[in-house]
C-alpha cells in the first residue's frame, strides 16, 4: 500500500499531466500485435536484456544505523501484514533483522526483485 501511494506521487512528479493518446510502434507482423488484438495481452521486455547494465536497475540503499535497519523491517512487516497488531508485528520481525545485513540474502532478494521488472515503451508522438 506504501509503495503504490509513493509510486502515485512519483508518477504525478515526472508527469504532471495525462497526455492524450500513447503510440506504441510494432511492424504489422509481430508477434506483440497479434498478442495485443486476439489475446488482449501486452509483452513488457525483461529489464535484465537491456543493453546498458545499469539501466533500469535500482540502487539499494544500506543503513548503517541498526535503527533504521529496523524501522525498515517494521515498515516492510506493516506494509505486507496491514492488519497485524503490534504484537503480532514483533513476532513477525524476531529472527529477521540478519537478513538486512546478510550480503548474499541481499544479493539474491536484489536479484530477484530486478527480475519483476518488465519496460514496456510508449510514445506520445504520433510518426
Amino acid at each position: 500500500m506504501a509503495q503504490r501511494k509513493e509510486a502515485e506521487k512519483l508518477v504525478e512528479i515526472i508527469r504532471p499531466y495525462t497526455p492524450k493518446h500513447l503510440y506504441k510502434y510494432r511492424s504489422i507482423n509481430s508477434q506483440g500485435v497479434k498478442d495485443i488484438f486476439i489475446k488482449s495481452k501486452v509483452y513488457f521486455t525483461d529489464s535484465t536484456n537491456f543493453d546498458d547494465p545499469f539501466e533500469c536497475r535500482p540502487i539499494l540503499t544500506f543503513h548503517k544505523s541498526s535503527l533504521k535497519r529496523e524501522k525498515f523491517l517494521k515498515d516492510l512487516t506493516r506494509d505486507k501484514f496491514p492488519s497485524a497488531d503490534k504484537r503480532a508485528i514483533k513476532k513477525l520481525m524476531r529472527g529477521k533483522k540478519h537478513l538486512l545485513t546478510d550480503q548474499q540474502t541481499l544479493k539474491t532478494s536484489y536479484d530477484a526483485f530486478i527480475k519483476t521488472i518488465g519496460i514496456y515503451c510508449l510514445s506520445e508522438k504520433k510518426r
